[in-house]
């Protein structure tokens, strides 16, 4: 299904968690998020911060520093200059000692106690990958993106995955899932034309057959800082991404994605003035993603 990184097998735990944060000339929103990580919490749950530079131009470079510097946990600073946050998370990934691996965005904040529920959240669970609600932090950002379910949900192996079930503001992932589908897919995410590079890991790991679970007490707040035109714009290229998610797993062979692309847009009962055109650009989407993938696999013949 495409050229996707592997975990290195010499790669091992020898921490209970990573927290990994990816960021790219956002140093305002770096410093806000950066004030409210709960390092102490870390420090207390043999555990560490990555802090990823995906090739930044401000001044989170010196930012990520002076933080390090000062922090009361380990903190890695990493460096992956090619810009994309699939691979800045891979970089993250990569780095990581821990045996569960915590992905945010610099735009969130986590809640009380989130380190501790997810250094414990594997311990009894039959569940690999687990996501979380994320909240809206300032009432006057639009309510965009936010995922307010208060009800513990497992999710089966070899389910679909729709589209904002996992985001990768609130996402939690054991090491073994990545030691066994790879890591995130350096075509797809933010930085691409297909913000999705989250959701196809998740998705990935369901059709691996590892179960898959929503935690409530897993509690991120976002602070995304959006309104108007720039939701309008969003909205629509995550339309866009999800058409190459529907088709990377179609062209894999897996006709539930069809399914459940039918059901979310044609079938879905919602109105087709809104409907239709999200579909539209959904297809557009997907032709993009074959087209570019087949011109990749001819290049490689």
């Amino acid at each position: 299904m495409g050229p996707i990184p592997s975990l290195k097998p010499s790669a091992c735990a020898t921490r209970a968690l990573s927290l990994i944060l990816c960021t790219r000339n956002r140093a305002d929103a770096l410093a806000r998020c950066l004030r409210r990580l709960p390092t102490s919490a870390l420090s207390a749950a043999d555990g560490e911060l990555i802090l990823v530079d995906n090739g930044s131009s401000d001044e989170t470079p010196a930012l990520l520093r002076r933080f390090a510097d000062a922090a009361a946990c380990p903190v890695s600073v990493v460096t992956e200059p090619r810009e994309g946050l699939s691979r800045a998370r891979n970089a993250g990934v990569r780095e990581a000692a821990g045996r569960t691996l915590v992905f945010t965005d610099d735009d969130c904040y986590l809640g009380d106690g989130y380190v501790r529920t997810a250094r414990m959240v594997f311990g009894e669970a039959n569940f690999s990958y687990c996501g979380g609600r994320i909240l809206l932090h300032d009432p006057a950002d639009a309510r965009y993106g936010l995922r307010e379910q208060t009800a513990f949900e497992r999710i089966p192996p070899f389910s679909f995955i729709p589209p904002g079930q996992f985001q990768g503001a609130n996402l939690v992932v054991h090491r073994r899932v990545f030691a066994n589908i790879g890591l995130f897919d350096p075509r797809l995410g933010v930085g691409t034309p297909f913000r999705c590079g989250d959701l196809d890991l998740v998705a990935r790991a369901s059709q691996a057959g590892f179960a898959g679970a929503h935690v409530p007490e897993l509690v991120v707040y976002h602070h995304h800082g959006r309104a108007g035109e720039d939701i309008r714009a969003l909205d629509a290229a995550n339309d866009y991404a999800c058409g190459a998610y529907y088709a990377k797993f179609l062209r894999g062979g897996e006709l539930s994605y069809l399914r459940g692309w039918l059901a979310e847009g044609l079938l879905s009962r919602k109105d087709l003035r809104v409907t239709l055109p999200k579909m539209v650009r959904e297809v557009k989407g997907a032709l993009h993603f074959v087209r570019t993938t087949e011109a990749a696999r001819r290049g490689t013949e």
